[in-house]
């Protein structure tokens, strides 16, 4: 099981979710999702640990 997670910083907004796999496609939907669920996003974003999303060499 893979999980995903987004935080609004500065708020308790935590959007959560579970995967049996987690590629680029899965990542695309879980960051979408995640706007969706917050209602949109800050002028700046981080995003942290993103060997998933990097395509092997």
């Amino acid at each position: 099981m893979q999980t995903a997670s987004a935080v609004l910083c500065y708020s308790r907004m935590l959007f959560f979710q579970c995967y049996p796999t987690f590629q680029r496609f899965d990542c695309k939907v879980f960051l979408t999702d995640a706007l969706r669920y917050t209602g949109g996003a800050a002028r700046r974003v981080m995003i942290d640990n993103t060997h998933v999303i990097y395509r092997r060499a």
